[in-house]
């Protein structure tokens, strides 16, 4: 049995950015709606929309509605924790489908760790389809890797976080100054001051995959332009720009793929991949 049950129960509360997409924060409020832990509400920071988000969480008891007129996520972030009033703090995205035990088991995760400072649940992506487009799988292989983030660079995707509010008194929030990566930026913070960065594997939100190339080259640019921010911000050298092909290593993982079962699958994914590549390769060039 898991340590939460026999525990008192903290109060949890669920910070969401967004900025429009209304119909998919519906259903990421419908879902949080339902979970099976039962102190928590949910805070919904409308980050400077033109959709009416205000009428969407007017429809859910639980919910709260805030404002922030600064663009980016961490802005938005940083807001919801000013309203928030739990002694936990979670955080996920509006286009995120979290699983019904979500807080329950990250509250557990916590309570069984406690000098973790950031629990980092899954993040499953799911597709429009079956089977995922050469661009959909494409996305789901290069980002929201939650396992490597957590156990190899020490923060969590902020689609799927959880933190106490100790730790945010002792390390503030999030990097305003960074319109992305600002979970990166803040977790290894939180490392850094000894808290533990802990990956609760059961703890899952399910993510869509992003189904056009504009929109994957788009995440790949922006992740490119903090990646220069963040190094600068931090006193670092720029991250290196290579224009070469992906070496032998990545045809190899390619060529045995059982996702990729026919050749034309492989050389679309492989031409996707590398123009992927490129185009943050370029914005690494021309950030200044």
């Amino acid at each position: 049995m898991l340590l939460f049950f026999s525990m008192s129960c903290p109060f949890v509360s669920v910070v969401i950015p967004v900025h429009n997409d209304g119909d998919r924060l519906r259903l990421c409020l419908q879902t949080l709606q339902d979970q099976s832990y039962s102190r928590y509400e949910i805070i919904v920071i409308d980050n400077n929309s033109s959709e009416d988000i205000h009428s969407i969480c007017a429809k859910f008891d639980r919910v709260r509605y805030g404002q922030e007129l600064k663009p980016g996520n961490n802005a938005a972030r940083n807001r919801g924790i000013q309203l928030a009033t739990g002694e936990i703090i979670a955080f996920t995205d509006a286009d995120c489908i979290p699983d019904r035990d979500w807080i329950s088991q990250s509250v557990a995760a916590l309570q069984n760790h406690p000098q973790a400072g950031i629990i980092g649940g899954t993040i499953q992506f799911f597709f429009q389809r079956n089977e995922p487009t050469r661009v959909e799988y494409a996305d789901s292989i290069s980002y929201l890797r939650q396992w490597d983030y957590v156990t190899q660079e020490q923060y969590a995707a902020g689609a799927n976080l959880f933190t106490r509010r100790q730790v945010l008194d002792q390390v503030g929030g999030f990097e305003e100054r960074l319109l992305n990566l600002g979970d990166k930026e803040w977790g290894q913070r939180v490392d850094a001051a000894g808290w533990q960065v802990v990956f609760c594997p059961s703890a899952i939100v399910h993510h869509p995959a992003r189904s056009t190339l504009k929109a994957l080259l788009s995440k790949g640019r922006r992740q490119a332009r903090a990646s220069v921010k963040l190094a600068q911000l931090r006193g670092e050298l720029r991250p290196q720009a290579n224009f070469l092909p992906l070496g032998w290593t990545f045809w190899r993982a390619v060529w045995s793929d059982r996702n990729l079962p026919t050749l034309a699958q492989k050389l679309a994914f492989v031409w996707v991949i590398h123009r992927l590549k490129w185009a943050i390769v370029w914005e690494l060039l021309l950030t200044p």
